[in-house]
């Protein structure tokens, strides 16, 4: 321990300070008494200096702080330890303030713990209390990312109802939506099945559901019959009137080869079923249909129209649609095919021409059915394939000139054919032309007028809408209403075209044909596909091939505004407003045991039975009105699984394609199968708990609107 005098002389003022002279000295007690000789204060200091340089070492950290460091604010390990160092260096006594003295050593009255509590407070620094606006920044921040997820949340329900479709089917290598695939076969009439030119078709009609034949919208020609097909509604609600006509609000003038005047997005009403599926989540593909190029009505995948185009081509494109990956392939497809109209206009319908390209049709029509097969899709993908009219021959013997009926230059616009929709220049009154031309009728004429506000026929549906024209001449089948300068009298040439349609939509030449089939139907038609047995140059069937009983589902006539709710009901979607009248489609009768089988009989020992193709299909009877359409059965309910052969199994089990095919489902396929059902379940949950909400408001809002008027009529 270094003397009393060494350890004042440490602390003195002087050792640090200029004004340390004014201070008197502070004497501490000491046991061996005091040195007061300069000399032996002086001889000390090596010590002093000693004992200073170890304090520093221990007020800076101990033996646990860094070189030429000092920590400041965080606790030094042995902190009570090192302050009873420091006492013990000091003679036994701590730094401090006596009572009424200056620096210097001294007793004190607090206790031990008192000391250690204090030297711990200087030595540890207390951690900082985070200020208000760092607090408000991060509630903020959790509040926008709660606020986030909620929001997401209730988007995410909200497109349930709209949300992609889930997949139901499994082939043996992908997961499939339900899917449905339209084909419209333009010109096509009813009758041209069974005249053993359409073996594929025939086996079809077989195999699947149909009506003798479906009725077309009037008037029966390309462009409003599609549009009612896509939409569900007549022409004179959708607004397509006819392949030609004059709008006299617009005062302009529709015609359907015409791009510039006839796919801007006015002229199109109603929502076609590729937009009702899309609006609902789903993706479309539409090639090359009639109105599918409008402005505001295309499919996510649409082909513009090519005259051109080859049947193997269209049937390429369908298949590859539906090869797409799952997030990628529509499960709706629309197709047309104006090949047997433009021969029948070119050839006329009962030619050999015309049979030539119904054959071709047919041809197309089996290889998609084969591919189909060959992808274990025949009973995954529902199948309908229609027409929009038929078409009836012409002649130079069945005309009737405009020119007998009225005077030209009375007329500012006409509209249609081979019907003909009349407009009068504003000179010239509508019944004053429409009497001109009815002076000149008489029993035995091949045409009729009427005045679209006051007699034209109510079955026709043709009078609510002002771009129906006026006045209209309409022409028995077969005969054409035509100008002199266009045909003049006498000319010996035929007339073309050599083939029409556009007339009374009730007559049998200008019906069309309605074959369907797939899961959507399968209540309605058995479960044998007759045309994978079909050898089509022969015509034989191998009874073995078809995969099960062969059961043609048979169903009254209707009118083609019903397609439209057959295509979303085949798809579980929510149709948009239509004219469609039928809830379900019925069978007439349960066919006879005997109609039911196919007949077996021997052959070569290549084939197990056999029997004619063609044999089975009726042809056509035509009859002066079509009979009534009547109450139907239900088709698969929207939004129900239809379980088929291949459907997506149970986890865990193993999965094995139709016929052999993708004889397993590797475990990723498997997982994503279950996780893309699990997602939906998920969704439909969030979805019913967003309707029910909704319905709660809407329920809210109706008793408020019922108090106001309550309180209105007491007031």
């Amino acid at each position: 321990m270094a003397p009393r005098g060494s350890v004042r002389s440490l602390f003195a003022r002087s050792s640090y300070d200029r004004d340390a002279s004014e201070y008197t000295s502070v004497h501490a007690p000491s046991d061996h008494g005091s040195h007061d000789s300069a000399s032996e204060a002086g001889g000390d200091d090596a010590d002093v200096l000693r004992e200073e340089e170890e304090r520093e070492k221990l007020l800076a950290g101990g033996v646990f702080s860094r070189t030429n460091s000092v920590r400041i604010g965080k606790k030094v390990r042995g902190s009570r330890r090192q302050a009873k160092e420091v006492a013990e260096m000091m003679g036994g006594k701590r730094l401090g303030m006596e009572d009424g003295g200056e620096f210097g050593l001294g007793d004190s009255e607090e206790s031990e713990d008192e000391e250690e509590t204090r030297w711990g407070e200087k030595m540890v620094a207390k951690p900082r209390k985070p200020t208000k606006r760092k607090v408000l920044a991060v509630s903020c921040l959790l509040m926008t990312f709660l606020g986030m997820v909620v929001f997401g949340s209730l988007g995410l329900s909200r497109g349930i109802k709209e949300g992609a479709p889930r997949l139901e089917f499994w082939n043996g290598t992908m997961g499939y939506a339900k899917t449905t695939v339209l084909i419209s076969l333009d010109g096509f009439r009813a009758d041209f099945l069974g005249r053993n030119l359409t073996p594929t078709l025939d086996s079809f009609v077989r195999s699947g559901v149909s009506p003798e034949y479906m009725t077309p919208s009037f008037p029966s020609v390309t462009f409003p019959n599609h549009w009612t097909l896509a939409t569900g509604l007549i022409p004179e609600a959708h607004g397509i009137v006819s392949n030609s006509f004059w709008d006299p609000e617009l005062g302009k003038e529709f015609y359907y080869t015409d791009p510039q005047r006839s796919l801007d997005t006015f002229w199109w009403g109603g929502e076609p079923i590729w937009k009702t599926v899309e609006n609902q989540g789903g993706i479309s593909a539409v090639h090359m249909w009639p109105g599918s190029e409008a402005r505001g009505h295309g499919a996510k995948y649409t082909d513009h129209f090519n005259s051109s185009e080859t049947l193997n081509r269209k049937t390429d494109r369908i298949l590859n649609w539906l090869d797409m990956p799952a997030n990628k392939r529509p499960s709706f497809i629309a197709a047309y095919v104006p090949n047997v109209d433009a021969s029948g206009h070119r050839f006329g319908p009962n030619t050999t021409e015309t049979n030539q390209v119904i054959s071709d049709v047919d041809a197309a029509i089996h290889d998609l059915f084969m591919g189909l097969e060959q992808r274990n899709l025949t009973d995954i993908v529902n199948l309908v394939i229609v027409s929009d009219h038929g078409m009836a021959s012409t002649s130079r013997d069945r005309l009737v000139y405009l020119d007998d009926l009225v005077s030209l230059d009375k007329i500012e616009h006409t509209d249609g054919w081979p019907l003909y929709g009349l407009r009068p220049f504003p000179s010239h009154s509508v019944e004053e032309v429409y009497n001109e031309i009815l002076s000149h009728h008489k029993d035995d004429s091949h045409w009729q007028v009427y005045i679209r506000d006051t007699n034209m026929p109510a079955r026709y549906n043709f009078s609510k809408n002002q771009r129906i024209a006026p006045i209209w001449i309409v022409p028995e089948a077969g005969w054409t209403v035509v100008t002199k300068r266009e045909y003049p009298p006498g000319t010996k040439e035929d007339y073309h075209p050599k083939g029409l349609h556009g007339f009374d939509n009730l007559h049998p030449l200008m019906r069309a044909m309605f074959v369907a089939r797939g899961p959507a139907f399968q209540h309605l038609h058995g479960e044998g596909k007759e045309w994978l047995g079909l050898d089509r140059h022969s015509g034989v069937v191998d009874a073995a091939k078809t995969g099960g009983e062969v059961r043609m589902g048979k169903v009254e006539p209707f009118q083609n505004t019903e397609v439209y709710r057959l295509l979303c009901k085949s798809l579980g979607l929510k149709e948009a407003p239509s004219n469609a009248t039928l809830s379900e489609l019925k069978l007439v009768k349960e066919p006879k045991p005997e109609e039911q089988k196919v007949e077996v009989k021997p052959s070569s020992s290549k084939s197990s039975s056999s029997v004619p193709a063609a044999s089975a299909v009726p042809s056509t009877t035509p009859t002066t009105a079509p009979s009534q359409v009547s109450s139907t059965a239900p088709l698969a309910e929207s939004g129900k699984i239809i379980e088929v052969s291949a459907p997506i199994p149970p986890e865990g089990e193993n999965v094995k394609g139709k016929g052999g095919k993708g004889d397993g489902k590797n475990w990723w396929e498997l997982l994503k199968s279950k996780t893309d059902r699990l997602k939906h379940e998920m969704e439909e949950w969030w979805g019913d708990l967003w309707d029910e909400q909704e319905k709660k408001e809407q329920h809210m809002k109706g008793k408020e609107a019922e108090k106001e008027k309550e309180g209105e009529k007491q007031g």
